[in-house]
């Protein structure tokens, strides 16, 4: 048994070749193994064949496992970069890696070991990456449940350098050699472990790897083996290969950019032949077991990712902030004067005429809720910054009356067009603008454009963490109302049975894809039931609810006009092309 463990960090994008980008490093990475007739192993399942003493059961068989370190978002959900555009999730590349033609490859299995500490992760967020909320918890479960991946204990706070304070008696940061005793163990290992129990209970894989890769003496061979009843197992880092032969609490990784940086190099690791430390080992790891730190000098730059906080001569990539996925100066994340800890946007899509407005105006009655008029930015295909885009946006009288609206100046919008590298820059800043001309100190903004929908991939990347609001209406209403071309232009029959079927389709597949992403109402429950479907759609939005603040007098249910409108010919065409969707909505 000599099985590399391989380790990427989903922070580490700082260009777009191999060797200084995980995400591109990863997703050829798994094509090679696939050339040379290796399969990825879950991690946990080589760990309790480990412990069990039946390690010889992997002899001669070409298997890895795949870790991923420190638990930012990115590992779970793709992520857009204003310059370098969709950067795809570990969890994407792993997906696309899948081949069910092939033995072994019918899913690729992973391991994220995460810091666990909200209040740590919430500065890192800041420090690191710009403060883009990126750095969260409440993707653990989905990924466990639909991506075949297992959340491990990265420790509470990682030492980290740029934290104010850390679970260490005498704050010292930027290793984890300093972890030697019984009282910065329990907080950093034991807290962890707790709180992951209650995040995800029995789901959590009660593995842990070593901030850093430092597995001091203490933890290794004290600590848990006193807790072998809490652990399976402790990785390391060392540029080495798991055998029968290793230390079951510093079991040593292969970690990309440290140990690899080239396929060339990586393909070395594959035949058995080592990675680049193993090759330039100094005696800091030997025989599988580590052994004093050497020294360091924490930096006090922004770091880019947790395990860089070294000096230059451990070998990382020399990544650092300004080449972080959004440096600080790019934090666009919300307008000028919005809370501290400023939530996501969210947005409201849906077919048109299905009740999108009434829904707005009700959300707006809360105190820390903003929407501005329908911006349209994500509803066409043109490319951003593209002669169409820009002229639609110049020129639309829509869209120039809406900004009206808004308060917003035809000459301040034109200068963020111009300014602008991608719509989100476009929207956010769109956003600031509203605010300003509104004289709005800060609060939550959302976007009300149900057109929007057909955008609705994109948005998901452009804001990874923003959540969606999908309303859906009575087709027999929808199609009464777009026939009668009120708002909108006159459709025909066939085109408003497509443009209800289009949007409901689209939003139906982005709930199977992002289940926790996506909240589906229909108007018939909002007009029937206001408060109780206001209350399940802010506590969806993590929302507090006043409902003193509720006007909703003038609010009736549906008065279903289409029985006078329609012609029976006209509902039977209807019933039969969305018959099967309209059920799964209660609609006969």
């Amino acid at each position: 048994m000599r099985i590399p463990i391989l380790t990427y960090h989903s922070l580490n994008a700082r260009g777009t070749d191999y060797d200084s980008n995980d995400h591109d490093g990863l997703e050829l990475d798994l094509t090679l193994l696939k050339e040379n007739g290796f399969r990825v192993e879950r991690l946990t399942t080589l760990v309790d064949a480990f412990n069990c003493g039946q390690a010889d059961d992997y002899e001669g068989e070409k298997v890895c496992a795949i870790t991923f370190d420190d638990g930012v978002t990115h590992d779970f959900v793709d992520f857009y970069h204003p310059d370098r555009g969709l950067l795809k999730s570990f969890a994407r590349i792993l997906a696309e890696a899948t081949d069910s033609s092939r033995v072994g490859w019918e899913k690729v299995p992973a391991t994220s070991f995460v810091i666990v500490s909200p209040d740590a992760r919430d500065i890192l967020d800041v420090q690191c990456i710009a403060g883009r909320n990126q750095w969260h918890h409440h993707w653990w479960e989905e990924a466990i449940r639909v991506a075949h991946f297992d959340i491990g204990n990265h420790s509470w706070d990682h030492t980290h350098p740029v934290l104010p304070d850390v679970a260490q008696r005498d704050q010292i940061r930027g290793n984890f050699f300093c972890i030697d005793n019984r009282e910065d163990a329990y907080h950093q290992i034991l807290d962890a472990e707790a709180f992951l129990a209650r995040k995800i209970g029995d789901l959590r894989s009660r593995l842990f790897a070593y901030p850093y890769g430092d597995a001091p003496d203490y933890l290794r061979d004290e600590f848990f083996p006193e807790h072998e009843s809490q652990f399976e197992a402790a990785f390391a880092t060392g540029g080495d290969y798991w055998s029968e032969h290793s230390n079951r609490w510093a079991i040593p990784r292969f970690v990309f950019g440290e140990d690899w940086k080239t396929p060339e190099e990586f393909l070395q690791i594959l035949e058995g032949k080592g990675g680049r430390r193993s090759a330039q080992k100094t005696g800091n790891i030997k025989q599988n077991r580590v052994t004093a730190a050497p020294e360091r000098t924490p930096s006090k730059t922004n770091v880019f990712s947790p395990d860089e906080a070294r000096t230059p001569a451990s070998d990382h990539k020399g990544r650092d902030s300004h080449d972080a996925q959004l440096s600080s100066s790019e934090n666009t994340s919300g307008p000028t004067g919005a809370p501290e800890k400023d939530y996501p946007p969210f947005f409201i899509v849906g077919c048109v005429r299905s009740g999108t407005t009434l829904l707005r105006d009700l959300l707006k009655q809360q105190p820390n809720l903003y929407c501005p008029e329908e911006t349209h930015l994500f509803r066409w295909p043109h490319p951003f910054g593209s002669g169409d885009f820009s002229h639609i946006q110049q020129h639309n009288e829509t869209l120039k009356a809406h900004r009206q609206i808004d308060g917003v100046v035809e000459d301040e919008y034109r200068e963020l067009l111009e300014q602008a590298t991608s719509r989100r820059m476009l929207q956010d800043g769109y956003a600031r603008l509203f605010f300003e001309a509104k004289g709005i100190s800060g609060g939550r903004w959302f976007d009300k454009t149900p057109q929007n929908i057909y955008g609705m991939l994109l948005l998901s990347a452009v804001y990874p963490d923003a959540k969606f609001v999908h309303i859906v209406r009575h087709p027999l209403n929808v199609v009464t109302s777009l026939k009668a071309g009120k708002v909108m232009a006159k459709h025909s029959l066939q085109g408003a049975i497509n443009t209800w079927l289009e949007a409901v389709s689209i939003a139906n597949q982005f709930a199977v894809a992002w289940p926790e992403r996506i909240h589906t109402m229909t108007y018939e429950a909002l007009t029937a039931d206001p408060q109780g479907t206001l209350t399940a759609l802010l506590t969806f939005l993590d929302e507090p609810v006043d409902a003193t603040r509720w006007q909703l007098e003038g609010i009736h249910p549906e008065k279903n006009l289409y029985q006078n409108t329609l012609t029976e010919a006209e509902v039977k065409a209807v019933k039969a092309q969305l018959g099967s969707l309209m059920s799964a909505f209660g609609y006969a």
